[in-house]
């Protein structure tokens, strides 16, 4: 066929549309119209040929008395008289049902002139596209948006007020420290810059002389973790009294009972058993890790650091089975055991490894400052951290206390 189009190629083409199409003159009469026009409108092609748009179309008005075709009828007029395509764009028509009410419907229009050699309008091509859905859901998207933003709006409210609550919460919740005989120590904890969290640390004095120390992180960053860190503080701190069984053996109690009252939490923690009853002026520690960073010793003179348990033991709340274990030390007189979670050890954008370099490093530098804590996680964290932070020292006074 090559690649010349003849009238008929146009004409089938047209008639071939997947379109509506209308065809009308300068004049507004309709011309022609193909297939998807007619079944559109429930017409033959005899009903409009020769016929004026609008005596066919009649102008009914709107269920509040207002003209509904003004608008087409101007646009088409526009077409004709500025000789240039015009659109008519959400154009609103409300077709009566048959139960009486209305049908809202939004069209695109669209109407190009085809000029002849004079550059007159001879005819006019007429599209008209349904676009009531895609404006329905334009509006809908444009709607969820602005109750995003409100909604986002409220949440940043609660969360400030839950924030607040929940860091009233936990500073309630983080005891008082005893004051030992022959133990001295020493806590800080520092909230989060924009979050609350489940980090926590405690200290009782036993029946049996010794002092139990721990600390511990509950998995989360809400009201919630925070609310879950009182009552495991609470669960460990009951079982550490009453459980005369080394550490290991209650963080083993402690998860059975966990279990047992639904608390469907995952935790580290780090508990210790402090004790003096052999005289010799040593304390000797008993601690038992569950997933926790690894506890530092600092000697009052001497290399500082960190105490690596005989067995990686997993998270309380996880209940794999495999057991815990104890590991021992001894803090000579002068020399510290420092307990911290992880807000301390764990940014963005240095690895594990070099951070607990760090905190080796300051820890040793700091080893007899008074506000050692303080120090150390100003210079850990700077004024901005992401996560809670809890640190807890045990130190061996000696004698001199």
């Amino acid at each position: 066929m090559g690649s010349d189009l003849t009238p008929a190629h146009y004409r089938a083409m047209f008639e071939a549309a997947p379109v509506a199409l209308l065809v009308f003159d300068a004049d507004l009469t309709m011309v022609h119209a193909n297939p998807r026009y007619l079944d559109a409108v429930g017409l033959r092609l005899d009903d409009i040929a020769g016929r004026y748009v609008f005596d066919v179309f009649p102008d009914p008005p709107d269920r509040h008395g207002r003209s509904q075709a003004e608008a087409l009828r101007q646009v088409m007029r526009a077409a004709v008289d500025r000789r240039e395509p015009q659109v008519l764009a959400d154009y609103p028509y409300e077709i009566p049902l048959p139960d009486g009410g209305f049908d809202r419907r939004l069209w695109n229009v669209t109407e190009v002139p085809v000029l002849g050699d004079d550059g007159a309008v001879e005819l006019v091509l007429h599209y008209t596209e349904d676009v009531t859905e895609l404006v329905r859901a334009r509006e809908a998207r444009e709607e969820a948006a602005r109750l995003t933003e409100t909604l986002n709006a409220r949440l940043a409210e609660a969360s400030a007020r839950d924030r607040s609550v929940a860091s009233v919460l936990q500073h309630a919740l983080l005891a008082d420290l005893p004051e030992p005989a022959d133990v001295r120590l020493r806590a800080a904890y520092r909230p989060a810059a924009h979050e609350v969290g489940g980090d926590w640390y405690d200290a009782l004095e036993l029946a049996s002389g010794a002092t139990s120390v721990m600390i511990g992180d509950v998995v989360g960053h809400d009201i919630e973790a925070a609310a879950a860190m009182g009552q495991l503080r609470s669960m460990l701190r009951t079982l550490a009294w009453s459980d005369p069984s080394t550490p290991a053996g209650v963080l083993t109690r402690l998860e059975e009972a966990m279990a047992d009252l639904d608390v469907d939490v995952l935790a580290t923690a780090v508990l210790a058993t402090v004790d003096a009853a052999d005289g010799s002026g040593e304390l000797g520690v008993t601690y038992a890790n569950a997933g926790h960073p690894p506890p530092l010793l600092v000697p009052g003179d001497g290399e500082v650091r960190l105490l690596d348990s005989p067995s990686p033991d997993t998270l309380l709340g996880v209940g794999d089975g495999r057991g815990r274990h104890d590991a021992t030390t001894v803090l000579e007189p002068g020399d510290q055991l420092l307990l911290y979670t992880d807000g301390l050890v764990e940014t963005r954008d240095s690895s594990i490894d070099d951070r607990l370099d760090r905190l080796v490093d300051l820890a040793g530098r700091h080893r007899r400052d008074p506000a050692r804590l303080e120090r150390i996680i100003a210079d850990m964290t700077g004024d901005h951290h992401e996560d809670d932070i809890a640190v807890i020292v045990v130190e061996n006074p000696g004698p001199a206390r």
